[in-house]
């Protein structure tokens, strides 16, 4: 595997995303505050896919999506949420997204 291997949408769920204390683990924030959380679930299970494609262990930790804390969208909007999930993703995928520094600009 090389970046270039590494497909676009992968690249864009890492840019906005933060490497935890945690061996393994990372925090995919969604792009959207609050909102679209469908497609941010596809997006997150294609990611999966994709690393399991790429013989790496990938399993989702923490679900923090707002409706799991808050009643409606706008109160946790107003709260300042923002949609995550915490992954824990093993070598070889975490080594080389590592060392592509998470493919931030």
């Amino acid at each position: 595997m090389n970046t270039i291997t590494v497909p676009k949408y992968v690249k864009r769920l890492l840019q906005g995303s933060i490497l935890l204390d945690e061996p393994y683990r990372i925090k995919v924030f969604a792009n959207n505050k609050v909102g679209g959380e469908k497609g941010f679930l596809k997006e997150i299970d294609k990611l999966i896919d994709w690393c399991k494609r790429w013989y790496a262990d990938a399993t989702i930790i923490e679900n923090g999506m707002w409706y799991e804390k808050y009643q409606t969208a706008s109160q946790a909007y107003s709260h300042g949420h923002h949609n995550y999930f915490i992954l824990e993703v093993t070598d070889p995928v975490m080594l080389k997204w590592e060392k592509d520094n998470f493919y931030k600009i």
